[in-house]
């Protein structure tokens, strides 16, 4: 992908994390279900390619479900569908938990803060 195809898919992300303040909610409610803390960029576009593979983002999160938040099918499900509303449109965006792929190698050498609650 451009360069410019991929900032212009980091801004509408960006967008999209802000009119929320990182809240998004199910279908059903209006509970929260998956709140966003921290946003990153990392992988190629961090590192300035002119062509990166594809925009590669790092969520700090919490999933909220049923009974146990964080292992709830439920939770999952709202995770899912909180992935696809920040994705809508766009092409070629990889979405990463930091609970999952933690802090290692390629993310902790190139992550950018994005986005952040606390500043929002």
């Amino acid at each position: 992908m451009k360069r410019s195809t991929a900032t212009k898919h980091l801004n509408t992300i960006i967008e999209r994390l802000k009119e929320n303040n990182g809240m998004f909610y199910t279908p059903d409610c209006d509970r929260p279900m998956v709140v966003v803390f921290d946003a990153w960029v990392f992988g190629s576009y961090a590192k300035g390619s002119d062509q990166p593979n594809d925009l590669d983002i790092l969520f700090s999160s919490k999933k909220f479900g049923e009974f146990n938040a964080e292992a709830s099918l439920e939770g999952k499900r709202a995770y899912d569908r909180a992935v696809i509303n920040i994705r809508k449109g766009m092409k070629m965006i990889r979405v990463h938990d930091i609970g999952i792929d933690g802090n290692y190698g390629d993310i902790a050498e190139t992550k950018q803060l994005i986005f952040s609650r606390n500043n929002s």
